[in-house]
């Protein structure tokens, strides 16, 4: 059996890594979405106005909802589950 842990820099926090740390970023009318090149993780963030999931509903990167204050996105996230986003294969 194997274990590996893998440093999330999908965030939040969307810190960057030593390797792979480019993200790559899409907007549609009701989305963001943020990829992060060296990993799996894509991060969906709403921006349509929708509320939070459930707070029973964890997810690996909580459950992020945004909206735009001028030309900045502004990201509220929730829900983090109780691993705290480390994750393992």
């Amino acid at each position: 059996m194997s274990r590996c842990i893998k440093q999330q820099t999908s965030g939040p926090p969307m810190l960057p890594a030593i390797y792979d740390s480019n993200y790559h970023i899409v907007q549609t009318a009701n989305y963001v979405m943020i990829q992060v090149e060296g990993g799996r993780d894509v991060r969906i963030i709403p921006t349509d106005g929708s509320r939070h999931l459930p707070p029973s509903i964890r997810l690996w990167l909580g459950d992020s909802r945004g909206h735009w204050e001028g030309n900045t996105l502004v990201v509220d996230t929730t829900n983090f589950n109780a691993e705290g986003g480390v994750q393992h294969s």
